[in-house]
Protein backbone atom coordinates (compact mmCIF):
# COMPACT_ATOMS: atom_id res chain seq x y z
CA UNK A 1 0.00 0.00 0.00
CA UNK A 2 2.78 2.62 0.94
CA UNK A 3 4.44 1.61 -2.06
CA UNK A 4 1.17 2.04 -4.62
CA UNK A 5 1.36 5.37 -2.70
CA UNK A 6 4.87 6.35 -3.08
CA UNK A 7 4.15 5.45 -7.04
CA UNK A 8 1.71 8.42 -7.48
CA UNK A 9 2.24 11.62 -9.51
CA UNK A 10 1.78 13.65 -6.77
CA UNK A 11 1.22 11.64 -2.98
CA UNK A 12 -1.72 12.65 -1.39
CA UNK A 13 -1.16 14.93 2.08
CA UNK A 14 -1.53 12.54 5.44
CA UNK A 15 -3.21 13.88 7.74
CA UNK A 16 -2.06 14.28 11.05
CA UNK A 17 -5.45 15.01 13.05
CA UNK A 18 -6.15 11.85 14.67
CA UNK A 19 -2.39 10.68 15.87
CA UNK A 20 -3.00 10.66 19.73
CA UNK A 21 0.38 9.39 20.29
CA UNK A 22 4.30 9.28 18.95
CA UNK A 23 7.17 7.35 18.79
CA UNK A 24 10.74 7.75 17.74
CA UNK A 25 10.81 4.71 15.35
CA UNK A 26 7.34 6.74 14.33
CA UNK A 27 8.90 9.87 13.67
CA UNK A 28 11.75 8.24 12.11
CA UNK A 29 9.42 6.39 9.93
CA UNK A 30 8.13 9.61 8.55
CA UNK A 31 11.72 11.47 8.02
CA UNK A 32 12.66 7.86 6.16
CA UNK A 33 9.52 8.88 4.43
CA UNK A 34 10.73 12.02 3.31
CA UNK A 35 13.59 11.33 2.29
CA UNK A 36 12.17 8.30 0.11
CA UNK A 37 9.78 11.22 -1.96
CA UNK A 38 12.72 13.66 -1.86
CA UNK A 39 14.60 11.36 -4.21
CA UNK A 40 11.64 11.55 -6.07
CA UNK A 41 11.05 15.07 -6.08
CA UNK A 42 8.02 14.92 -4.35
CA UNK A 43 7.91 16.26 -0.78
CA UNK A 44 5.50 14.90 2.42
CA UNK A 45 3.14 17.00 3.17
CA UNK A 46 1.14 17.09 6.71
CA UNK A 47 -2.13 18.31 7.12
CA UNK A 48 -3.63 18.49 10.44
CA UNK A 49 -1.09 17.60 12.81
CA UNK A 50 -2.21 16.74 15.94
CA UNK A 51 -1.40 18.50 19.89
CA UNK A 52 0.82 14.82 20.63
CA UNK A 53 2.59 15.21 17.36
CA UNK A 54 3.17 18.83 17.61
CA UNK A 55 4.61 17.96 21.20
CA UNK A 56 7.12 15.35 20.07
CA UNK A 57 8.57 16.49 17.39
CA UNK A 58 9.09 19.75 18.89
CA UNK A 59 10.78 17.54 22.12
CA UNK A 60 12.97 15.62 19.53
CA UNK A 61 14.17 19.14 18.44
CA UNK A 62 12.16 18.76 14.77
CA UNK A 63 9.53 21.53 15.25
CA UNK A 64 10.80 22.98 11.88
CA UNK A 65 10.57 19.76 10.03
CA UNK A 66 7.12 19.61 11.01
CA UNK A 67 6.60 23.09 9.99
CA UNK A 68 7.55 22.02 6.95
CA UNK A 69 5.74 18.66 6.07
CA UNK A 70 2.55 21.11 7.53
CA UNK A 71 3.22 24.16 4.55
CA UNK A 72 3.89 22.24 1.78
CA UNK A 73 1.92 23.64 -1.15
Amino acid sequence: MLTEWLDQASPSPLSGEKVERVTTPGVQLLLALEVSLRGQEKELELLSPSSALLATMTTLGLGETLERWSKVS
